[in-house]
């Protein structure tokens, strides 16, 4: 619900009901993607999507934190994109 407090704060309670509606068409076929990859044999599919997200979000997300908090999480962020990344 991230990407819904991104691109549609004021619809980001909503959650998965308003994903389609709320998203620009390109990442409503992301979100789809992942979830249709989120199974036991092929979760390292969902896993590299995912990561490709955090990756493209990830400025914004950042952008987000004080100071404190960006100290903390952006290395951690950072390490975690690039550790996942295909």
């Amino acid at each position: 619900m991230v990407l819904l407090h991104h691109y549609q704060p004021n619809r980001a309670q909503l959650g998965l009901k308003t994903l389609e509606s709320s998203l620009p068409e390109a990442l409503v076929g992301e979100v789809m993607d992942v979830f249709q990859y989120i199974t036991p044999t092929d979760h390292p599919i969902a896993a590299q999507l995912i990561i490709k997200r955090v990756n493209a979000e990830k400025e914004w997300m950042l952008s987000l934190l004080n100071k404190e908090d960006y100290a903390n999480i952006q290395p951690f962020l950072e390490k975690i994109v690039t550790r996942f990344r295909s």
